[in-house]
């Protein structure tokens, strides 16, 4: 049965994340008999049952909870029953695209906003919701319930389409992906297909969404880590969306397990495109890739990054399928010959770049000042260039240091 908006208080509620908010529509006008509020009431004076109280009888009555699958829903297992309950409700309106209010089982509306935001950080495919119209019923100072409207940025037909077009793409894109490797080799890869297929652009359309990334190939953080998740749980693997500060400014990432331990990656600080300037991208060159969140442990995640407070997360401790450590560029002591080795290997890859991730900060600061400031770094490279007959100039190396997570980037100049 259709309810009526006379006796409603809209609550027009839009989720913000790192682009700006929307302006909410004009609400609409209501009955004089019913006081419009500007915030929820307080949970002492909510409906709690399901029979509304007052002259209504049994008019106010919770929509169907639907069953869902609730395997690899982080967010929605950080719920208690009743705001599961409410999770899968407007998961079910939202993904069906329905246009009716949803009447919602829940009697806190303070968890309302909380419960949206997760069931997008778990569903990334939902790229079609825009924001949604939050309704309180009520009569006099009696709380009725809370109803749940979603509102959408495309009609259903373009839904549809966009959602074939998003599907042509993820099957071609795992078409190349290493299906028959270890959680590793398919995270990298995709990884390193985020970054090198997208601009990192504060402008870019859909830049909250998957098709940002997909369709589009310009995102912000947040179109960078669901993507990322959108791809790697098509792969069979767990992965998650985590927001929150990165060097102050809002930002967004990922949690993801690997052979059963959880790291973080962040895929937005992978790409040079992000926070350098266009001399440096110019040096670096259009295909190149930071590797040092790729796969770090909670401690090295934190030197720059701050989760929002409230959100339960696993301590990362595992170091065995870290970039420098799985490829062999992580020193726990100086060593010359495996460094000179890896003049030889970025050569015989033909990237002519290579990066190395010092155990401690005395091994980093060890490291560039014997290769860097003493120049010892040139020794190496006449020695590689006599050895191999190659044509980089072995009088001149770019560099880059980031003293944060105690890693040297060197590029062989041509």
């Amino acid at each position: 049965m259709k309810r009526k908006k006379d006796w409603c208080v809209r609550l027009c509620l839009f989720l913000c994340f790192f682009a700006g908010c929307v302006h909410p529509p004009s609400a609409p006008e209501t009955a004089a008999s019913v006081s419009a509020e500007s915030t929820p009431v307080a949970a002492s004076e909510t409906w709690r049952g399901e029979e509304a109280p007052g002259p209504f009888g049994g008019w106010f009555q919770p929509s169907p909870v639907p069953e869902i699958e609730e395997e690899g829903l982080y967010y929605y297992h950080l719920l208690n029953e009743e705001e599961k309950q409410a999770y899968r409700q407007m998961y079910q309106a939202v993904s069906l695209m329905e246009e009716e209010e949803v009447n919602l089982t829940i009697s806190d509306p303070s968890r309302i906003a909380e419960i949206y935001q997760y069931v997008l950080y778990d569903h990334p495919e939902l790229f079609w919701l825009d924001h949604y119209s939050l309704y309180t019923y009520r009569m006099a100072d009696r709380v009725l319930g809370y109803s749940f409207e979603a509102v959408y940025g495309l009609s259903r037909e373009e839904k549809d389409l966009r959602q074939e077009e998003v599907l042509d793409r993820t099957l071609a894109i795992l078409s190349g992906a290493p299906l028959d490797g270890d959680d590793y080799n398919k995270i990298k890869y995709i990884y390193e297909y985020v970054i090198l297929s997208t601009e990192y652009d504060l402008e870019a359309e859909d830049n909250q969404n998957i098709c940002s990334v997909l369709l589009n190939g310009r995102s912000v953080c947040q179109g960078y880590a669901l993507t990322v998740q959108y791809l790697l749980e098509r792969m069979g693997i767990s992965c998650v969306t985590v927001t929150g500060k990165a060097n102050g400014e809002l930002h967004a990432w990922n949690l993801v397990w690997a052979d059963g331990e959880p790291y973080y990656l962040d895929a937005t600080w992978g790409d040079p495109q992000y926070a350098r300037s266009e001399d440096e991208l110019v040096e670096l060159g259009a295909d190149y890739i930071s590797y040092e969140y790729l796969l770090v442990t909670s401690e090295e995640i934190a030197r720059t990054h701050s989760p929002d407070v409230g959100v339960p997360l696993p301590v990362c401790t595992a170091t065995a399928d870290n970039y420098y450590v799985r490829e062999g560029y992580y020193f726990e002591e100086w060593n010359p010959e495996r460094f000179e080795a890896l003049i030889f290997r970025c050569l015989e890859d033909g990237t002519g770049k290579f990066s190395v991730r010092c155990a401690g900060p005395e091994l980093y600061q060890e490291i560039r000042t014997r290769l860097l400031q003493e120049q010892e770094i040139y020794d190496y490279l006449w020695r590689v260039k006599a050895a191999t007959g190659s044509a980089f100039d072995a009088n001149r190396i770019l560099y880059g240091l980031n003293e944060e997570q105690k890693t040297i980037q060197f590029q062989l100049s041509e």
